[in-house]
């Protein structure tokens, strides 16, 4: 069990865990225990069908933490906020508490992450037609254009290495409807990227103000950098993410 939140992390569409490699020694230097974890959307071959599986391998990860005794902090960037958001039913510290368990879910953090209520897909929040940084191929969706969309400030030698690290993702979970919004009922916090080009900035005020409509209590923080803020800023993705577990 340990005595400060244990981080579990998830990367966004066509992303793997790697994108979290500058993030995780800063946490771990502050003593922090973080576990990122890969999404079976984007790795598993061939392409899952739903979000299913994707939700019960977050529910696994928050799980084994929680059992150890350990409170949770979720960190989701762009697309994994659809199923980070449908995955914490009945895992937050306040719900196990109910049951006579130790730990859970204490706070979930977004870095200009999808946050939509439920039963929409990321297919409805794009206006329900296949945006032009959606490359489909059958049952796998590449990414078009990743340089300006995901890497726009970022150094060439970064560029380079964020682009060779992308994966394709599977197309079913575009349109897989969400099922919750746990960030109703479990305190949140958002990083608005204010500099973002896959996700801009006035759709994740809309997201935020979404949010609040639904009754979260969601805080916010403005950056001004790109939609990886992991890469070339991760002093301050660091920062938020202790400061929205409560720490120093």
């Amino acid at each position: 069990m340990s005595s400060k939140p244990v981080f579990i992390l998830t990367p966004g569409a066509w992303h793997t865990i790697e994108i979290y490699d500058r993030v995780v020694p800063l946490l771990e230097k502050r003593g922090y225990t973080a576990v990122p974890i890969d999404l079976p959307s984007m790795v598993q071959k061939p392409p899952v069908k739903s979000f299913d599986e994707d939700i019960q391998t977050i529910r696994d990860a928050v799980t084994k933490e929680a059992d150890a005794g350990n409170d949770v902090v979720t960190v989701a960037h762009s697309w994994s906020g659809a199923p980070v958001n449908s995955a914490l039913d009945a895992l937050s510290k306040e719900e196990r508490a109910k049951e006579g368990k130790k730990g859970g879910v204490v706070h979930m953090s977004f870095l200009c992450a999808f946050v939509v209520p439920p039963g929409v897909s990321v297919f409805d929040v794009v206006g329900q037609k296949v945006p032009d940084l959606w490359n489909v191929q059958g049952d796998l969706v590449y990414a078009n254009g990743a340089v300006e969309a995901f890497y726009n400030d970022l150094s060439e030698e970064d560029q380079k290495h964020a682009v060779a690290q992308l994966v394709p993702h599977s197309r079913f979970t575009k349109y897989d409807k969400t099922r919750g919004m746990a960030c109703k009922d479990i305190p949140s916090s958002y990083l608005l990227c204010e500099l973002d080009q896959a996700i801009p900035i006035f759709a994740q005020e809309a997201m935020v103000k979404g949010a609040h409509d639904m009754g979260s209590n969601m805080r916010t923080e403005r950056i001004k950098c790109g939609h990886s803020p992991f890469y070339n800023m991760p002093e301050a993705v660091t920062d938020f993410l202790i400061r929205a577990a409560g720490g120093q």
